[in-house]
């Protein structure tokens, strides 16, 4: 969100280049996120993953705004798997930026879940797969993206 000089906080609009390099750096920090859990997560973090990838499913299924929530909470699990609060950090302040554009915008969760890449994540973190993690990570974001492009909501640059 952006504040305005006036206290009025608005969504701002999203151009194409903004919203590829937004995605440029998701895929670099997030694919990271991903690399770096697999050496790191924990069992009860697996678990998270796993119950949060049940709980994304039905969600979608049920077509819920809920599935943003908990897909957010997902990739944020896994950066707390990274152990490096830094890349937390950034990768929160990239989700200020994306986040409010996907809550804008998605309304066909079962569509976007069918792009989701959870498992092969949580079934790469669990193997200590870091460049499968990566992969898999980066897979699931281009997913993501893919849909959001045929919904075509951009400004002009």
């Amino acid at each position: 969100v952006e504040a305005l000089g006036n206290g009025t906080v608005i969504i701002p609009v999203m151009t194409r280049a903004r919203f590829d390099d937004l995605v440029g750096m998701r895929l670099l920090l997030e694919g990271t996120a991903a690399e770096w859990a697999a050496h790191n997560v924990t069992p009860t973090q697996l678990e998270k993953l796993e119950y949060l990838a049940k709980a994304l499913t039905e969600a979608a299924g049920r077509n819920s705004i809920e599935y943003l929530d908990l897909n957010q909470e997902y990739k944020f699990t896994i950066c707390d798997a990274s152990g490096s609060p830094a890349l937390r950090d950034l990768v929160e302040r990239l989700w200020l930026q994306y986040g409010p554009f996907m809550h804008t915008y998605v309304q066909d969760f079962r569509a976007l879940s069918l792009t989701d890449e959870y498992g092969d994540v949580a079934k790469a973190l669990a193997k200590g797969d870091a460049g499968e993690a990566r992969a898999a990570m980066e897979r699931d974001i281009h997913g993501g993206v893919d849909f959001i492009l045929n919904l075509g909501h951009f400004v002009e640059d």
